[in-house]
């Protein structure tokens, strides 16, 4: 829990067609609780890719972050895999 935060992102993003697209990606935040009075500056990167399959998108996304509680650690990556369906 915290007080108060700001959270930004960045996002690069190669086109491939209207609806597919490679992209880079970094999240910057900021966090402060003044109750126990600690702040972080957690932040996060990675690539990902999202694909027209005709029937849907399938995104597919990796992650690495980093914060006071964590570092950074390939072990520690995330990999999400997203799909919508369109009917």
């Amino acid at each position: 829990f915290v007080s108060s935060y700001a959270y930004a992102r960045f996002e690069a993003r190669l086109i491939l067609n209207p609806n597919s697209r490679l992209f880079l990606f970094y999240d910057q935040g900021f966090t402060n609780n003044v109750v126990t009075n600690i702040t972080d500056q957690p932040r996060g990167f990675g690539v990902g890719m999202m694909l027209d399959t005709g029937k849907g998108d399938l995104q597919l996304v990796y992650a690495l972050g980093v914060s006071g509680q964590q570092s950074l650690s390939l072990i520690q990556s995330k990999i999400h895999i997203g799909y919508v369906a369109r009917f």
